[in-house]
């Protein structure tokens, strides 16, 4: 194992979400490019009496990037319970009995990139995955089938070639295309040597990949997995991960800019739908995800309700998942579950909170809006009960009353 703390000494300045930084000279590029750049990730206040910044984190954990200056943000469930949460998220395989290997969020970001740079090592150790692909291509010989309208097309401009349709056995896949865009990517933002020596090794022996694709999130979903390539899933998986949550940016005769920030609001949403998504897969019931609606009857106004669940077909729960610090209760949230429910005529809303603590216990609520049951529901987010698979149990038991 790698020693996933290995990084240069820069100059950091350590937070949790949501949490003020102290006081902070910053020289006028870096504010500029902070504030360009991460503008929708920490608010900067600057006061011009004192020439000094203060930094507030808002609902991301991960590590900022500013030439020499480091803003590492941590989570306020405990990297531990992140790092879980993260596998859990991404189908990463992990032992739930092993501590994350971890302190700070720059090593949770090295210990990912060293995951996905092993397990491309070993596809490459084994063999690149190969199929057949369509080709189109003008040649002297004649390969496949002849295009005929093409070929006609072809001549005018030279003869002596032919337009033909074969099937070609390459390396030149969707899979090994983004194991190149990643590995590319990541080169260029670790810290740590061993770990860039090995994505240097690997990025050596896809250079006969002929070309690198910029990946999107769609990219992943058009990947359907054989016995063939099953073992592309787990470094794909973790290039899904790095693709949501990586950013960089090369300033022309400046510094570099690049982050590993990870939304909170998004990763607990996820997890709260897939957990739910786990429990009730064999059931009558069936779990969807933002569905898109409209609030008015001129279709003029969409509603994502985050989860919504549905008996025998029909709307029967709405979910509204909020991952915020505070543990009392917001207006603004309430009467948006009431919009949601009142639209889809449902009488049973549920507002889904984090407890970051935990030794903090905190019960359950249900009160009444007519004839709408509104209820506050706190999920734990400790390892053993990821582990156990028993985080959303009181929720579950919850819908299936109901």
């Amino acid at each position: 194992m790698i020693d996933v703390k290995d990084k240069p000494v820069k100059k950091q300045i350590i937070l949790s979400e949501y949490e003020k930084s102290n006081e902070y000279y910053l020289e006028d590029e870096v504010f500029r490019l902070l504030k360009d750049n991460f503008s929708n990730y920490i608010d900067i206040f600057y006061s011009p009496k004192r020439n000094y910044y203060r930094i507030r984190a808002k609902n991301f954990t991960g590590i900022i990037n500013v030439g020499d200056l480091i803003i590492n943000i941590k989570p306020k469930i405990g990297l531990n319970n992140l790092f879980f949460l993260i596998n859990y998220c991404y189908k990463l395989p992990f032992r739930f009995d092993e501590e994350a290997p971890m302190e700070q969020s720059y090593e949770i970001f090295n210990y990912y990139i060293y995951l996905f740079a092993n397990a491309t090592k070993e596809i490459i150790r084994k063999g690149v995955y190969r199929r057949y692909l369509d080709k189109v291509e003008n040649t002297i010989y004649l390969k496949g089938r002849l295009l005929i309208e093409q070929n006609i097309r072809n001549t005018i401009v030279d003869k002596t070639k032919n337009v033909c349709k074969f099937d070609e056995y390459t390396e030149n896949v969707l899979e090994n295309h983004i194991l190149k865009y990643i590995t590319k990517k990541l080169i260029r933002i670790v810290d740590n040597k061993e770990i860039k020596n090995t994505l240097r090794y690997n990025l050596l022996y896809l250079n006969a990949i002929d070309r690198s694709i910029k990946v999107t999130n769609n990219d992943f979903d058009k990947i359907i997995y054989t016995r063939l390539n099953k073992n592309y899933e787990y470094p794909l998986n973790l290039a899904k991960f790095f693709i949501n949550n990586i950013f960089i940016k090369d300033i022309l005769g400046s510094k570099r800019v690049s982050s590993f920030l990870v939304d909170m609001n998004k990763l607990f949403e996820s997890f709260v739908f897939m957990a739910l998504q786990e429990k009730l897969e064999s059931s009558i019931y069936k779990v969807v995800y933002q569905k898109s609606l409209f609030l008015d009857d001129s279709r003029k106004i969409k509603i994502f309700p985050d989860i919504l669940i549905q008996k025998k077909g029909k709307a029967s729960i709405v979910i509204d998942v909020k991952y915020k610090i505070e543990n009392n209760y917001i207006n603004s949230d309430i009467y948006q579950l009431i919009a949601y429910c009142k639209r889809m005529n449902i009488r049973n809303g549920i507002i889904v909170l984090p407890i970051y603590d935990e030794f903090l216990s905190l019960d359950n609520l249900s009160f009444f809006n007519g004839n709408i049951k509104l209820n506050y529901f706190y999920l734990g987010l400790e390892k053993e009960r990821i582990k156990n698979k028993t985080v959303v149990d009181e929720l579950y038991t919850f819908i299936a009353k109901n």
